[in-house]
């Protein structure tokens, strides 16, 4: 007959447990783990795909921002009556705080999703840019004639060039919004935008049904 050895008695006088008494321990060196885990993640940087239209929404409520700045010194915020005429609404320029951040957000994504073509989305942004602001300095001026040839000049540029991109928007708006403020150069530029992709969509599947036809 065997005695007992040491380590059996040992093991049989020692209280027995159940697992909550093993949990604990695990649970205090876990939980301020988690803690300050979480305290990183609370304060680590923005993901990378929102720096860009964040970025670019910023800089254009800073634009909005100035625009605004300056027409509150020099009489207060102005109103523009749509199509320039007294017997109809007139629209605050406060509304460039929305909208120009928005086409900012637009052309911030486009950029993110199109790294490959970045020089030419800043040579449609840099073109609309100057368009509208041709525009609204002709009719500052008073030159009718310079005025309607460029604003009727967006019918033939809508079948040629896509401008309904967010650059040649954010571009267009902001270049006139100095003049008309930013909602009736964005209803223009949502109209123009609306028909040039119709039209330039529509070429587009003419020419690929007469393609496959061709090819058939």
């Amino acid at each position: 007959m065997e005695l007992p050895s040491a380590d059996a008695a040992t093991e049989r006088r020692r209280p027995t447990t159940d697992g909550h008494a093993h949990f604990l321990p695990m649970a205090r060196r876990r939980f301020p783990e988690d803690s300050r885990r979480r305290s990183i993640d609370e304060a680590a940087p923005m993901p990378s795909s929102y720096r860009l239209p964040v970025a670019a929404a910023l800089v254009a409520l800073a634009f909005a921002g100035m625009h605004l700045g300056f027409e509150y010194v020099d009489g207060g915020v102005r109103s523009h009556h749509v199509l320039n005429r007294a017997d109809l609404p007139d629209i605050s320029n406060w509304f460039g705080l929305i909208i120009l951040p928005a086409l900012g957000w637009a052309f911030g994504v486009r950029l993110r999703n199109r790294p490959g073509a970045r020089r030419s989305i800043w040579v449609g942004l840099v073109a609309s840019l100057a368009y509208g602001a041709a525009l609204a300095t002709s009719f500052e001026l008073g030159a009718t004639d310079i005025t309607q040839a460029i604003f009727f000049g967006l019918l033939p540029l809508a079948i040629v060039a896509p401008i309904y991109r967010a650059e040649c928007m954010l571009g267009f708006v902001a270049g006139m919004s100095f003049t008309f403020g930013a909602i009736l150069p964005c209803f223009f530029a949502v109209l123009f935008a609306c028909l040039s992709a119709a039209l330039r969509l529509g070429f587009l599947a003419i020419r690929k049904r007469l393609r496959r036809n061709r090819d058939a």
